[in-house]
């Protein structure tokens, strides 16, 4: 067999990721902070480049072409006007608070890094949900040196956290009362079996007068079940609605805000001064080369803007009964969705969706909030509310058409069944699956679980041990 080379030519169109493309890209996602912390680099590297004070909105999106018809709205004081400047300011975390506690602590520097390694670890709540032995194991420190970090931790303020169960939470606070007797802390040791057993058996377990036991549940009354909740725990930093949304005649506005984008434009007086200095040809490549990225990054700032303006109305637009009824009428919706409205490719969707918020009647939203995923419901006879639950054995009447609900619906829908049910009874994960299956919704168990997970909703058994602490 014999073997030949050939040259063969073929013509070819591939997409070549650019600098100038790969910054484009980078450009659709920021968020304003970082936008403008990008662009006062970009000013300081080009000489040609200087902010102005107006903002780069194109001219054919204005007020009236945005407005998009979207039924019948009531005109109450859900959709009054609210303050454009608004903002959400800095507050102190709980875990900042500990920290600074921690920095006038006598720490080596061994009990430093086990004691951020605990507040890490720190729950909303105060509590922290550790295994001192497997800490010890992967961070190879010894366990008595991270029981011994953890207790002096037990010492910040607010007191009461770095506990591991409510007992022993009780038992801080108590402590830093000066209130521990042996009957007391024998009730707090094993205060996790007074839900299951009832008052009575507990004092008869615990050796405890059932008198002494209901004084005892009473000063307990009287404490901070979840110390660390005083403190926000997430930082809260300051943010700047991207777009405004608003209602005008029954009809929905959108409209970028000008604070949030911010426009370069090319300093003539710069340029001119250059160019007289520009003598070399180096320094005539120079001159050439920044004129162009400022001229280039001021169109894809602009472009920035048509898309961000674009993808916000397709969202109103898309959701449009969410701003009348509220999270019961959220749609499911993609990215795909909107790309094929707003007529753009699915991944800018997702890039521009990115940190970006809008300032609506209802409150202010991630844009990231209106998308959610698709679930199937049953046209069914749905069951009203928690007290019906217990004819779940009963057959809804139903058909075989199905329709889409959004998972946020559902999520929604469950935080209402949790609101509402008995809370000497809560409702199960297998609870809440059957009454949504009655009402034409089917969700598993696990679906549930991960849902009460996303709304912070601890499981039935914490919520019944709550009961006892109210």
């Amino acid at each position: 067999m014999s073997m030949k080379q050939t040259m063969d030519i073929r013509g070819t169109q591939q997409l070549m990721m650019t600098p100038r493309l790969q910054e484009s890209i980078k450009l659709l996602q920021l968020s304003f902070v970082e936008l403008n912390t990008y662009l006062q680099e970009q000013v300081i590297e080009n000489p040609l480049l200087e902010f102005v004070d107006s903002v780069c909105v194109p001219e054919e999106n204005d007020r009236g072409a945005n407005n998009m018809e979207s039924g019948v709205f009531q005109e109450n004081a859900l959709y009054a006007g609210f303050d454009k400047t608004a903002n959400i300011t800095e507050t102190t975390t709980l875990k900042t608070h500990v920290m600074n506690q921690i920095t006038h602590m006598k720490f080596s520097k061994v009990e430093f890094k086990i004691s951020e390694i605990l507040v890490d670890a720190l729950q909303p709540s105060g509590y922290i949900e550790i295994d001192v032995e497997e800490l010890s194991n992967v961070f190879k420190i010894s366990e008595k040196s991270i029981q011994n970090v953890l207790e002096k931790l037990q010492s910040c303020d607010p007191v009461g956290i770095f506990a591991r169960s409510p007992g022993e939470c009780f038992k801080l606070q108590l402590k830093n009362k000066g209130k521990i007797t042996n009957n007391l802390n024998m009730f707090l040791t094993h205060l996790h079996d007074l839900p299951s057993l009832g008052m009575q058996k507990f004092c008869k377990k615990t050796g405890i007068s059932l008198e002494e036991g209901q004084e005892i549940l009473q000063q307990i009354k009287t404490l901070h079940p979840k110390p660390g909740l005083a403190y926000s725990f997430e930082p809260v930093h300051t943010v700047l609605p991207d777009v405004f949304v608003t209602i005008h005649d029954r009809n929905l506005f959108v409209e970028l805000n000008d604070a949030a984008v911010p426009k370069l434009i090319l300093s003539s007086d710069n340029y001119q001064e250059l160019k007289t200095r520009c003598c070399k040809k180096e320094d005539i490549s120079y001159l050439k080369e920044k004129t162009h990225h400022a001229s280039w990054l001021a169109g894809a700032l602009t472009q920035r803007c048509v898309n961000t303006l674009k993808i916000a109305q397709a969202i109103v637009e898309e959701q449009s009964n969410f701003f009348e009824e509220g999270i019961a009428a959220l749609k499911p919706m993609s990215l795909k969705d909107i790309a094929i409205k707003a007529d753009v490719h699915e991944s800018t969707v997702s890039r521009i969706t990115t940190s970006k918020f809008m300032q609506t009647p209802m409150g202010l939203f991630d844009f990231k909030f209106f998308f959610s995923s698709k679930l199937h419901k049953s046209k069914a006879k749905g069951l009203s509310f928690v007290n019906t639950f217990h004819q779940k054995n009963q057959d809804a009447t139903t058909d075989n058409t199905a329709i889409s609900i959004s998972s946020k619906c559902i999520m929604d829908k469950i935080k209402r069944l949790v609101a509402q049910e008995d809370v000497k009874s809560p409702l199960s994960d297998e609870d809440l699956s059957a009454i949504l299956q009655h009402q034409g919704i089917t969700v598993a168990r696990r679906t549930v679980a991960k849902y009460r997970g996303v709304l912070k909703i601890e499981s039935s058994s914490k919520r019944k041990n709550s009961l006892f602490l109210e």
